[in-house]
This record gives C-alpha cells, sequence and structure tokens, in this order.
C-alpha cells in the first residue's frame, strides 16, 4: 500500500515538472556565466532545414543548470551525456557568432526558478560551432573500436 502510493506521489510530481516548464529549439550565440543568449529556431519543412529568428533573447540558467550534449528530442534536455563543466564548457566560450551552438533549452514556467533555464541539451558533435568536449572518458569516432 505504502509502495503504491510512494510511486503515485513520483508520478504526479513527474507530470508537473514537465508541465511547468517550456522547452525550445535555439541556437546559442552567447554564454557569460550563467547568463546565456540565444535565437529561438523553428524547422521549416519546405527548406528541411532549421530556421532561427533574428532576435536574441537572454536568460539567467538556475545555479547547476543541468547541461548534456546530445538527447534533447522532443522530451527536452534529458538523455544526453553531461557536458563537461557544463556553462564553462570551452565550446561556450569559443562559439561562432554564425553558427552557434544548436542546443534544446529548457525553461521552467513556475515556481521558484520561472523562467530561467533549468536544462540544456546540445545537439551535433562539433561541426560549425557545436560542443565538443563531452563528459569525461567519452569516446567518439567508429563504432566497435
Amino acid at each position: 500500500m505504502l509502495r503504491r502510493f510512494v510511486l503515485a506521489v513520483t508520478f504526479v510530481a513527474l507530470t508537473f515538472t514537465f508541465a511547468f516548464s517550456e522547452v525550445i529549439q535555439a541556437k546559442i550565440t552567447k554564454v557569460d556565466g550563467l547568463t546565456v543568449s540565444y535565437q529561438v529556431g523553428t524547422f521549416d519543412k519546405d527548406a528541411k532545414k532549421m530556421e532561427y529568428k533574428a532576435d536574441v533573447v537572454t536568460k539567467t540558467a538556475v545555479k547547476g543548470v543541468n547541461v548534456t550534449k546530445g538527447g534533447g528530442g522532443k522530451g527536452g534536455g534529458k538523455g544526453g551525456m553531461p557536458l563537461e563543466n557544463g556553462l564553462e564548457n570551452e565550446a561556450f566560450k569559443t562559439i561562432d557568432k554564425e553558427a552557434g551552438v544548436p542546443a534544446t533549452i529548457t525553461i521552467a514556467d513556475d515556481g521558484e526558478n520561472k523562467g530561467k533555464i533549468t536544462d540544456i541539451a546540445v545537439k551535433g558533435g562539433g561541426a560549425k560551432g557545436g560542443a565538443k568536449g563531452g563528459a569525461k572518458g567519452a569516446k567518439g569516432g567508429k563504432k566497435g573500436g
């Protein structure tokens, strides 16, 4: 009985966590401490590529923001490998102004972190200004070797 109650409470808590956040596709253009500047993107089905708005949005990330490499599909910034040093990673210090760093950004809509970035899932893997330097010990390259 107690087990069912704990599972139900956990499920409800997770449901509200996802319900009170906004997940956007973006191109990060600048990171300064916990301040992240980005352009919001939408997928153009006809051109089959991401199109980014000219307006640059600047938001503050929560202390200890979850920064990952990979993952970040429709479910937000979950499922990727932790990016070494988070927002202090070298990829955010040397951002190509034109290419930026493509990412999925999760912004809290409610609670104490309302309006702040809680998750960043960096996409790609080094091409055109993408994030480099994944989790410690992570190896890229060919499969099986």
